[in-house]
């Protein structure tokens, strides 16, 4: 959530906004001052009219990204919609997997820290409840979430393979099935 940028829908009825700055606009990553997880959680709550719902909405976010591999999911992907109502956090976009690309040289280490850890594949239960402590959400609710898009995660992904991606079978969504598989499993065993 970076910037403060506005645009006005046709009409004029809908405005955009990326919320206020909470790092120089030039970093998109925390290690090089962007914005932290604590700080977009913090703007949510103070700024949002439905703050609620939109923690809710950005805790599920960042657990997502982290089981499919999205190590690019940063504060300049985060906006809130300047609504009639009040601002309220803009539809998710940027939902992909870089993991799966790692072997073309892209980044592995998280965006944003999870518990003051940028390794994925270093986080344990106690980086999860850290996690929890610094974005101000109870750490039981958080480590159920976790395990909760997890198992769904695990339950719904071979389905990729059916309906109407069947047509694009291919390596790329064969690995990004079994990343997303192996992630699930591995995060379900360490927080057991």
């Amino acid at each position: 959530m970076i910037g403060l940028l506005r645009r006005i829908g046709r009409g004029g009825c809908t405005k955009r906004i990326s919320a206020r700055r909470l790092g120089p606009p030039e970093y998109k990553y925390e290690s090089e001052g962007g914005a932290s997880l604590a700080a977009c959680f913090e703007l949510l709550r103070n700024a949002s009219a439905r703050s609620g719902k939109d923690v809710v909405s950005l805790l599920n976010w960042v657990i997502f990204n982290y089981l499919i591999g999205n190590s690019d999911a940063h504060g300049k992907n985060l906006s809130l919609l300047l609504l009639p109502e009040g601002p309220m956090l803009a539809p998710f976009y940027d939902l992909l997997s870089t993991r799966i690309y790692a072997h073309y040289g892209l980044a592995e280490g998280l965006a944003m820290k999870i518990g003051d850890e940028n390794d994925p594949s270093a986080l344990q239960k106690k980086h999860w409840e850290l996690f929890a402590e610094e974005v101000g959400i109870k750490p039981r609710l958080v480590l159920t979430r976790v395990i909760d898009l997890a198992q769904k995660i695990q339950t719904a992904r071979l389905q990729l393979f059916k309906g109407a991606f069947a047509l694009y079978n291919c390596d790329t969504l064969y690995r990004l099935i079994e990343f997303m598989g192996e992630q699930a499993e591995k995060t379900l065993r360490r927080l057991s």
